[in-house]
């Protein structure tokens, strides 16, 4: 028994150790194969992050490289929203030319494409610029029926209204940019909005509004050297387009009452008072005529013949247009020459009428800001007034 058992044990051992090799080189392979599926695992999870680094960097990059598209109904807007937004924004105004009528304006199908293109719309309203209105709403039903990738970058567009801003409504004075309250609440309406939408350049845009209130001040600053004085200036007007700046200017409106009810309503200066303001001007008894370069034509009589009445009584005329002449380069700068031209004119009258744009009505030609106009003598009568003081139809 003892020998069989012996034998036995003998005869197992080689095989326990074969068990014992066998399995020490199946956990050996394990243990490599885990080690190589981690390592496989880390590499593919390190190329992930490195991946999704790459993709952010190159949206930040894109982000940072496209510009904020802006469309803006007039270039006294555009230019405020290029101005706040400097390098990070591409403004685009409906209205460039001068000469362009507002109130027979259509935007052609480019200027269509455009506006349905833009992150940002910036339009007056009070019923000056409805076609941008309409626009927009044309837009939003494009909206409803599309899906392409254009149409749902489109439903993110803002819109800033200045009537909206302040309250005004169809039916009021619509020439806002010449009050300072209301360029200082769009300006910063249009800082707040960009900063929404680009929040990582939201401290330059703080910056550009802070140089931008600096300019306001400069016109506030300008305008109080010409309150300094104690006369009590005057103006009388054919348009309600220079109420706001007047207002800013501390020059009272003696239009006839009658005569601003009847501008207020959209309605044409009666006869009565037009000859009461004939006989204002002939007697000197108001400092300044103020007219629109784009009034009714209905109204185009009468605004030419209070303007050739101004003329032969060396009561200086302030010409105000409902667009921003090209020549400027922001609104301030513009709202600046109109003061300068103001403050020449009340403190020494000029015989030949200057408008806000730099240039003599009746010549059309150049002329330097602020200064005054020459002396030149004309005949007329009041039912027959000479060409000073008349428009250009063109203008």
């Amino acid at each position: 028994m003892s020998g069989l058992s012996k034998h036995t044990r003998a005869s197992h051992t080689p095989y326990r150790i074969l068990s014992h090799v066998l399995a020490t080189v199946f956990a050996v392979c394990t243990c490599v194969g885990l080690l190589l599926g981690l390592s496989a695992c880390g590499t593919a999870s390190s190329s992930q992050q490195q991946s999704a680094s790459t993709q952010h960097t190159t949206q930040q990059q894109a982000q940072e490289s496209t510009p904020i598209p802006i469309v803006a109904s007039l270039p006294q807007w555009g230019a405020l929203a290029s101005q706040l937004g400097g390098k990070y924004v591409k403004v685009t105004s409906c209205i460039a030319d001068q000469n362009t009528s507002i109130s027979n304006f259509t935007p052609t199908q480019e200027q269509q494409d455009t506006i349905n293109k833009a992150q940002l719309l910036v339009m007056n309203g009070a019923g000056l610029d409805d076609w941008m209105k309409q626009s927009t709403t044309t837009q939003q039903n494009d909206q409803s029926t599309q899906n392409d990738q254009s149409t749902q970058s489109n439903q993110n567009t803002q819109i800033i209204n200045a009537a909206r801003i302040i309250g005004a409504n169809t039916g009021d004075n619509p020439y806002l940019w010449f009050s300072s309250d209301v360029r200082k609440a769009v300006a910063q309406e249009l800082t707040n909005t960009l900063s929404n939408v680009d929040q990582q350049h939201a401290d330059y845009f703080k910056q550009q509004l802070e140089a931008y209130n600096t300019e306001e001040q400069h016109i506030a600053d300008s305008i109080k050297a010409i309150a300094k004085d104690k006369q009590q200036y005057t103006y009388i007007t054919t348009s309600t387009i220079g109420q706001y700046l007047m207002s800013d200017m501390g020059i009272t409106d003696a239009t006839p009452d009658t005569a601003t009810q009847a501008l207020d309503n959209g309605s044409a200066i009666t006869t009565e008072d037009v000859g009461r303001m004939q006989s204002m001007l002939e007697a000197r008894q108001t400092q300044l005529l103020v007219r629109s370069t784009q009034p009714a034509d209905a109204e185009r009589n009468t605004v030419n013949l209070l303007g050739g009445i101004a003329g032969r009584s060396d009561v200086p005329m302030l010409d105000l247009s409902p667009i921003m002449p090209a020549s400027y380069a922001s609104l301030p700068s513009w709202i600046t020459a109109i003061v300068n031209h103001v403050s020449t004119d009340l403190a020494m009258p000029m015989q030949q009428p200057v408008s806000s744009t730099g240039t003599s009505n009746n010549t059309g030609t150049s002329s330097n800001t602020g200064q005054a106009g020459n002396s030149q003598s004309s005949e007329g009568s009041a039912d027959h007034p000479s060409n000073e003081g008349q428009m250009d139809p063109g203008k």
